[in-house]
Order: structure tokens, then sequence, then C-alpha cells
């Protein structure tokens, strides 16, 4: 099925198993990579109708968490009848990385959206890498990404290293260097890259972002969950570096009037 968009053909894909009871975790991987979507879910029950458990495949690996696939995960399992109900239903998948909680809403009793909370709140990492490596591995120069906003990785169960681009040119001129990654980002804690701008293409938009995963096997995801997640992690500390900033300045103004 296609999530993240109201287009067919223009989706974010996915495949769910929603009786996956039986399926060993050596297939499930064989099914992932041969489906070749950014993910593949297979649910299971337990005793309660709520409650499912969930597991998310990219083609190389399992991973603890992901956006789309739980949100459209969600919206199968209401559309072929599992879930039901006049205006809105809350369910938990249970996950590797613990339970998240998701809501389904309903109008004239048919499934319209779904959406999720985490099941953990940003977690920062502690990786070090030079803007050079980052320009490098994403074929940019150090002058295309923002000076004044460092790139930071966070996590809210799939972890991703945020880039802040100057603008939605040069945002739109990144390409992957596959071999700069595999050498200097890679192996660090977020070899996932979130590269985005706050110039954007549609008016109400706050940013524009792109997605490369080659570590999952994801050349570039078209649209991701668990990085917009972890981005409040970003926005939320730099929002209270600003705060500081200007408590600093005020501290300092009120130094100087005393």
């Amino acid at each position: 099925m296609g999530v993240f968009t109201e287009k067919n053909f223009e989706v974010n894909q996915l495949a769910v198993f929603p009786s996956a009871e039986g399926i060993t975790d050596e297939n499930m991987q064989k099914i992932a990579k041969e489906f070749n979507y950014s993910e593949t879910t297979f649910v299971t029950s337990t005793e309660e109708k709520n409650i499912k458990n969930v597991r998310i495949f990219t083609p190389e690996s399992e991973v603890d968490f992901a956006g789309h696939p739980n949100i459209g995960t969600a919206m199968l399992l209401a559309l072929i009848g599992e879930y039901f109900d006049k205006k809105q239903i809350d369910i938990i998948f249970k996950e590797k990385v613990g339970d998240v909680p998701l809501r389904i809403s309903f109008e004239n009793s048919k499934p319209q959206n779904a959406e999720l909370s985490v099941a953990k709140l940003p977690e920062e990492g502690s990786d070090i890498l030079s803007l050079e490596q980052i320009a490098k591995a994403i074929s940019l120069n150090v002058s295309d990404i923002v000076s004044s906003e460092q790139p930071l990785a966070f996590s809210c169960g799939l972890q991703f290293l945020f880039v802040p681009i100057i603008n939605l040119d040069k945002l739109k001129q990144a390409t992957l260097n596959y071999e700069q990654w595999k050498n200097n980002i890679s192996k660090s804690w977020a070899p996932q890259l979130f590269l985005f701008t706050n110039e954007t293409v549609l008016p109400n938009s706050n940013f524009h972002a792109r997605m490369f995963a080659p570590a999952l096997g994801i050349s570039e995801d078209p649209a991701t969950g668990s990085a917009v997640a972890a981005l409040a992690g970003y926005i939320s500390k730099k929002m209270m570096e600003r705060s500081l900033m200007l408590l600093n300045k005020d501290l300092k103004s009120i130094d100087l009037a005393l």
C-alpha cells in the first residue's frame, strides 16, 4: 500500500502481512528483501484485540521503529475490518522500541487517517563528525551546510544525523556519495542522513527534507515518519539554546543597568 500521500504512484511503499503467524525470522527478512520496499511489516495477534505485535524489516535488516510502517499497518488493519468504530479507536503496536500508541479516525464508519505517538522521546547521540566529512558524503560544499546550526544526531528508535542545508536548491542538489558515506559515516551512531531546509516548496510547510539510509538498504526514502519524530529533539535543543542565549543577553543587560 501507499503511505503519506493523496495521489496514486506518488507514495511511500509498504508491504503488510496482517497475519504473520508461522513466518520465521529468516523468511521475514527474505520477504522484505524480495519486495524491496523501504519497509515491510509482519503482524501477529495478542490476547487483546487492540494490541498487536508488529515487526518492521527493511531490505537489509529489522529495525526497532519506523514511522510510515506504523501508519500504513494501522490503516490496512482498519481497511480489512480488523478495527472498526464510528469515530476513532486507540490501539497499541508492540515493537522492538516498545509500545507504540496509535489512533485511527473514522468518517461514516470508514477509516480516514491514523496518527502515532512515539514509544520513547528523542535521544541525542554523541557522533563527532566534521562538516567536511558530512559535506563530502552528500556531494555538497561545507558552505552549503548552515554554519550556525551544526548537524546533530537524534533517535526515537532509529538513529538519524540531522543536517541543516542553506536553501532548497542546495538540498535538491544533494546526492549520496556512497564511498564517502561508507568511509566516514556508516559506522557512526547515526548512519541515516536527514537533510532539511526551512525554504519550502509548499507555503504552509515549515521544512523541506530528504532522507538517505543506505545502511538499511534504502538509497533515498520518499518520506519518513521516524526521522520527523526525532527531528523534534533537534528543534527542541536549538530552541533551548536560543532561549539560553537570550536569557544570558538579558542578564548581561541587567548587570549593565545595575
